[in-house]
This record gives C-alpha cells, sequence and structure tokens, in this order.
C-alpha cells in the first residue's frame, strides 16, 4: 500500500514538474518572439514632438523587387521614409540602394545579417553594428546616412556615436 502512495506521489510531482518546465518554455517562446522585448537596451515606441507626425519606415532591404515598388508608392504620395537595410543587402544591391537615397529617403543600419541579438549585450551589439556601417557610410555622404541602428526582431533604435 505504502509502494502505491509513494508511486502516485512521485507521478504527481514529476506531473507537475514537467507541467511547469512547459509552461515556462511557452512563456518563454513567447516573450523572445515578442516584437517588444528587449532584454538589453530600451523600447522605443514613441518619441514625443510638438508636431503631428507619424516614422515611417521600412527594415531589411534593399530588394531589388519590391524596394523600387515601395520608392514609387512614395514618390506619388510625396512622403519620405527611413529604410533600415541589412549590410548584406546594401552589397549585394547597392544600386538599389542608392536609388533609395536618390529618391530623397534616408537609410539606417539594420545589422549586417540579422542576427538574433537577444542574449548579446548593447556594447557587443554597438561593435558588430559599428564594423558593418562602413558599407552604409561608402554608399551615402554623412547628411543622407542616420547614424541610428534598428536591432534585428525588435523595434527599439538608438543612435550610434
Amino acid at each position: 500500500m505504502w509502494s502505491t502512495i509513494r508511486r502516485n506521489t512521485t507521478l504527481w510531482r514529476v506531473a507537475i514538474v514537467l507541467g511547469l518546465a512547459g509552461a515556462a518554455a511557452v512563456a518563454l517562446r513567447e516573450v523572445v518572439l515578442s516584437s517588444t522585448f528587449q532584454l538589453f537596451g530600451d523600447y522605443v515606441a514613441r518619441v514625443d514632438t510638438p508636431e503631428r507626425v507619424v516614422a515611417l519606415t521600412f527594415d531589411d532591404g534593399p530588394n531589388p523587387y519590391w524596394t523600387p515598388k515601395f520608392l514609387s508608392a512614395l514618390d506619388e504620395r510625396r512622403v519620405r521614409a527611413t529604410f533600415f537595410m541589412m549590410g548584406r543587402n546594401v552589397e549585394r544591391y547597392p544600386a538599389v540602394a542608392r536609388e533609395v537615397l536618390r529618391h530623397g529617403h534616408e537609410i539606417g543600419n539594420h545589422s549586417y545579417s540579422h542576427p538574433k541579438l537577444i542574449l548579446m549585450s548593447p556594447g557587443r551589439v554597438r561593435g558588430r553594428s559599428s564594423a558593418r556601417t562602413r558599407c552604409f557610410v561608402a554608399l551615402a555622404s554623412p547628411a543622407r546616412f542616420i547614424f541610428a541602428r534598428r536591432t534585428p526582431r525588435s523595434s527599439w533604435s538608438c543612435l550610434t556615436s
């Protein structure tokens, strides 16, 4: 009888531990995949300004198919935007990136290869971004390149020095 009670107690304990571990795994997955979660750094969703403005941004380009379509639509509406570009795409399609600038838009650094940065410290993220900024600076005059970056899989941006 005691062995049956002990076995049932052990089974319940195992079930509870597995249930808690599963719940923790699901919660961690939701946090990691959230576009607003930042382990390090600040999440910027709004900037107070006296004017009523909207910041229109595009990430992950330039893309030889989509970027010209966006440029055409923006030109039709006389709207300016910021294109946060990936360094490897700038190297692959420099003419498309130059076209963004020619149309009067700004470009910013969206990393070189879109890595998962969730466990990297802010210093390491800055180091990776600084090392990869050269392809952007070579593309544009400093007045047309905003020295800001938007990290992959998130919405926080920060100015680089």
